[in-house]
Parts: C-alpha cells; sequence; structure tokens
C-alpha cells in the first residue's frame, strides 16, 4: 500500500463511496461541499476573483474602531486557483470545485502512502504486520469529525497534501538533508498555503537535530535554520504584500488578532456559553486519540510535538466555533492511531465515532451553512 498508485487508487475508491453515501443522505451534499462557498471560503474565491482588499465594515462592526474588514488570508490557494482557472479557461467558481475534488483525493491518497514514514526506524518491523494501517490512515483522513472541508472551498486539502509530500521528501528520500536546495522551496510553497503549515518545521528540525548531533551547536543551528527558515516564508510574501497594497506589513496579524477569544482555552475548558457542544465532543475525540493511543517510541519523537503544538495553537490563536476545521491540520494522528500498540478493535471503534459526529453533527450543519 506504499505505492503511490495503490494509494491513489484506495482514495478514489473511498471517495467514490464517500459521494455516493454522501448523495443518498442528501442530494444537495455534494454540491454543497464542492461548488457552494461557507463563511471563509467566500473569502479565499474573493481573493481568487478580485485579488486583496479592504472595504468599511458592516453596521454591527462599526462602534469597533480596531476592526478590519477584507480578505487578508495566506494567497497559496486562492492563486493556485487562479492559475487553474487561467490556464484551463475555467470559471473561477470551477476551477475551485475541480480543485477541492482533486485535492481531497490526494490528501487521502498521501495518508495512506506516507504515513509509514513517521514510525521510528528501530520500529519498521512493525510495519510488515500492520498492514491495514493504510487504510486506517486514508479512514482517518476522510471520516474525521470535519473531514468533508477536505472538498470545500477551504485549502485544508492543498495544505495537508503539501504537508505529506515534505514529509516524503524528508523521511523517503535518501540523503534528504544533503538536498535542501529541494526541501526549502517546498516547505516555502506549503507555508503559502496556511499559517498553521508553518509548524510543519517541526519534522525538518527533529531530523537535523539528531543527524548533527554530534557537530559543534553553531553547526547545528546553522543546519536547523537552513529547513526551518523557510516555513516562514508564507507570512513574509503575506507581510510583503499589504505593505505594496495597503502600506500595512502587519495586517495580517491585526485582523487575526480580531477573532481571537480572550482566555480562549479557559472558555473551552470551563464555560460552556463559550463553545458549541459539538466543538467541545469533537475537541475531547481529538485529545482522547493522542492520550489513547500515544505509545512510546513507536512513531518518531517530532510526532507528539507536531500534535500538541498545532493543538495548542489551534485552541488559543482564533475563535473556538472554528476548531473542527483547524483540528484537520492534525493529519499525522492517522498514523498515530494506526500504529499504536492498542488493540484492532480499539482503534475501529474510536474511528467509528468519528463517523458518527462526521455525518449526525458537523456534515448537516456545514450543508446548512451553520458552520464558522
Amino acid at each position: 500500500m506504499r505505492l503511490p498508485l495503490q494509494a491513489l487508487l484506495l482514495a478514489t475508491l473511498l471517495c467514490v463511496a464517500y459521494g455516493l453515501i454522501l448523495y443518498l443522505y442528501d442530494p444537495a451534499g455534494p454540491s454543497a461541499l464542492l461548488r457552494i462557498p461557507h463563511w471563509d471560503g467566500n473569502h479565499y474565491l474573493s481573493i481568487a476573483a478580485e485579488g486583496y482588499y479592504l472595504r468599511p465594515c458592516g453596521q454591527e462592526l462599526e462602534r469597533k474602531a480596531w476592526t478590519i474588514c477584507g480578505n487578508p488570508w495566506f494567497p497559496g490557494w486562492p492563486y493556485w486557483n487562479r492559475l487553474v482557472a487561467a490556464t484551463f479557461h475555467l470559471d473561477i467558481r470551477d476551477s475551485f470545485a475541480y480543485s477541492a475534488a482533486g485535492f481531497g483525493v490526494l490528501a487521502i491518497a498521501a495518508s495512506a502512502a506516507c504515513s509509514h514514514l513517521l514510525v521510528n526506524p528501530s520500529e519498521r518491523r512493525m510495519q510488515e504486520v500492520n498492514r491495514l494501517a493504510p487504510l486506517l490512515c486514508a479512514l482517518f483522513a476522510l471520516l474525521q469529525p470535519a473531514g468533508f472541508q477536505l472538498f470545500t472551498h477551504f485549502p485544508y486539502a492543498f495544505v495537508i497534501t503539501l504537508s505529506w509530500g515534505y514529509v516524503y521528501l524528508l523521511y523517503g528520500m535518501p540523503h534528504a538533508l544533503q538536498r535542501w536546495w529541494l526541501l526549502a522551496p517546498w516547505a516555502a510553497t506549503t507555508s503559502l498555503a496556511y499559517p498553521t503549515a508553518a509548524i510543519v518545521s517541526v519534522f525538518p528540525a527533529g531530523a537535523t537535530l539528531r543527524a548533527s548531533a554530534s557537530k559543534a551547536r553553531s553547526a547545528r543551528t546553522w543546519q536547523t535554520a537552513v529547513f526551518v527558515l523557510p516555513f516562514l516564508t508564507g507570512f513574509v510574501v503575506l507581510g510583503a504584500i499589504f505593505h505594496a497594497k495597503f502600506d500595512d506589513f502587519w495586517l495580517y496579524f491585526r485582523h487575526a488578532q480580531q477573532f481571537r477569544q480572550d482566555a480562549g482555552v479557559l472558555r473551552l475548558l470551563w464555560a460552556w456559553d463559550g463553545i458549541e457542544r459539538r466543538e467541545l465532543a469533537m475537541t475531547a475525540w481529538y485529545a482522547g486519540a493522542i492520550v489513547l493511543f500515544w505509545t512510546r517510541g513507536r512513531l518518531r519523537s517530532e510526532t507528539f510535538v507536531y500534535l500538541l503544538a498545532v493543538g495548542a495553537i489551534s485552541l488559543v490563536s482564533g475563535t473556538t466555533y472554528s476548531l473542527h476545521r483547524y483540528f484537520l491540520m492534525l493529519f499525522p494522528l492517522g498514523a498515530w492511531i494506526a500504529y499504536s500498540a492498542r488493540p484492532a478493535w480499539m482503534k475501529w471503534a474510536w474511528l467509528a465515532v468519528a463517523a458518527a459526529l462526521h455525518f449526525r453533527v458537523f456534515l448537516p450543519r456545514y450543508i446548512e451553512g451553520a458552520l464558522v
């Protein structure tokens, strides 16, 4: 199942089956995912169609002098769709629909094909006896509580595909750390897609620190920086765009600040009025998976650091009403579950709970336009 064509075939069959289930569940469902933008999906569409802009805020926001209304989101996904539309002479909405379908399949295929690369090299024999792991990883990517977001106007399938591609280049390519000229541009491209993509730098940081353990501290620092700093390209490019157009290099951060909730973590844990119960249940599912399927030494240590960092930043960096999609960036969690030492029935049961949240709680709300 590690072969890309096998993984691609598996992902395609799963997506076809998912599309059929979705159609039987609600005939409007497939169109709602692929063609109808919701919430921030409208901003990505507007960037692709019109470029970046700032506009006067609506009446409900005019009393807040610091409020910024516009579309200062990351450029990778919308400009990819603009390129596709121009190349194939498509309407921009068609470009988003085709790209969402294509990258949705690729993200699921990459989960199946590349998850084994996160296994600690000393535990490689475990892969031979765990032949269902690629299937579990693919199903996790698709059926996690908000897995349907892989097929929407949001950039999650795009950035997850690029992130898995980086993992493959880093761990699957011989002498990868000697090929910074390939890894650095890939990291920079990934960083243009989504802010949390910067945390993918945890993987090259761990790899370089292990490989250079016998070198002087200055050499280790330099080698780590060569692989980590390209992941900041997205913030720098976006700042340069905003400086040139709006004379405000820090516009993205000032715009994002207005959506942060005060004491986000405390609100999440203790205040029912600060978060919908569905988001709390979903958060418990992800946190429970990290704790329940933790097995010391089975996966590379940077995998746990990545999961912890994405989870923590997701809790405090934005509105808790959107945690269901922020947590999509926990893409290594499928490997975390699949290669755990826990019994198989426990893994399938945990996935069944995710599927129940997916189809009974989150998907209907998305189709109704009620998810932030």
